[in-house]
């Protein structure tokens, strides 16, 4: 029960902190595809956490993906209709990190242009390793 008002709390905190952002040519919630990387399996807990507060705003979680490519933390788009809803799950899961006692920020990297394999509509989150202070 407790876990479900603090992800409440955050839901409202990230509600209200969100950017409001108004363009022509974003991309709807729904049509959006997010991937979440991460690299210790014992954030595995904080990466469902963070998936499930990003499916409770309607955002498509993808696959949650252990992987070794190192990373100082960044949340990637890869078309410029995709970069609302990149800055959006930016702060949601900046949110949810603090939260969490992690106090990061997350780079917003435009890949535009670089892998053309790349669908419309993908975000990906790269969460890096815990900083020192948290366990």
């Amino acid at each position: 029960m407790r876990c479900g008002v603090t992800a409440v709390l955050v839901v409202a905190g990230v509600l209200a902190s969100a950017p409001r952002v108004v363009a022509d040519d974003r991309r709807s919630i729904s049509d959006v595809l997010v991937y979440v990387h991460y690299h210790d399996p014992a954030d595995r807990p904080l990466v469902d956490g963070i998936a499930e507060m990003l499916e409770s705003l309607d955002y498509r979680v993808m696959d949650k993906r252990l992987v070794n490519q190192p990373t100082s933390g960044d949340v990637r788009f890869f078309y410029e209709p995709d970069r609302t809803a990149a800055v959006h799950v930016q702060s949601i899961v900046e949110n949810f990190l603090l939260s969490h006692g992690w106090s990061i920020r997350l780079a917003l990297l435009d890949r535009r242009g670089r892998f053309e394999s790349a669908r419309p509509g993908l975000v990906e989150v790269w969460i890096p390793k815990p900083p020192p202070n948290v366990e």
